[in-house]
């Protein structure tokens, strides 16, 4: 029995670190004649209150759209969980179709601060735009795009968008 838990906290372990959750608390087993007792490392690094992905809108010249996940990986309950999905395209009726204002700007609100922001648009073409919670973006294309925020150890993602002329 001590064999099989010792083996399954190498596995965890490994996936763990496997998945981004390397500086998560790793669990050890210690064995006793009488019982089997599970230690957690305490030297782990606090999780941020706030956790899992951030809420993402943007407003050009209608109303303000919040705009959907599109893939990332996410810490919740001191878990790392990551998920991607398919680049975002236009004729996807769930990606939200924003026009610029007259002076050519989305306003793009997180409600979180990532430490850095980009977009990566479906031919390729990357803008980088820097870290803030509110950012008055000036998109050099039209088209779909992945609004890419990372939370540093909160986790990063994208979140999808069609830039209409």
């Amino acid at each position: 029995m001590a064999r099989w838990l010792a083996a399954l906290a190498v596995v965890v372990s490994l996936t763990a670190v496997a998945c981004g959750g390397g500086e998560s608390a790793e669990a050890t087993t210690e064995t006793t004649a009488q019982t089997e007792q599970t230690v957690e490392n305490t030297n782990e690094v606090p999780v941020a209150p706030n956790e899992g992905p951030p809420t993402v809108s943007a407003v050009g010249t209608g109303d303000t759209v919040e705009l959907p996940a599109n893939g990332g990986c996410w810490r919740v309950d001191g878990l790392v969980t990551c998920g991607d999905l398919p680049a975002p395209t236009c004729t996807d009726p769930a990606i939200p179709h924003v026009t610029p204002e007259s002076d050519g700007v989305i306003g793009l609100s997180i409600s979180a601060v990532p430490d850095e922001l980009t977009v990566l648009w479906d031919d390729g073409n990357e803008e980088t735009l820097g870290p803030g919670g509110s950012v008055a973006w000036r998109p050099q294309q039209t088209g779909a795009a992945a609004i890419n925020v990372d939370l540093g150890r909160r986790g990063t993602g994208a979140f999808a968008i069609c830039v209409d002329p």
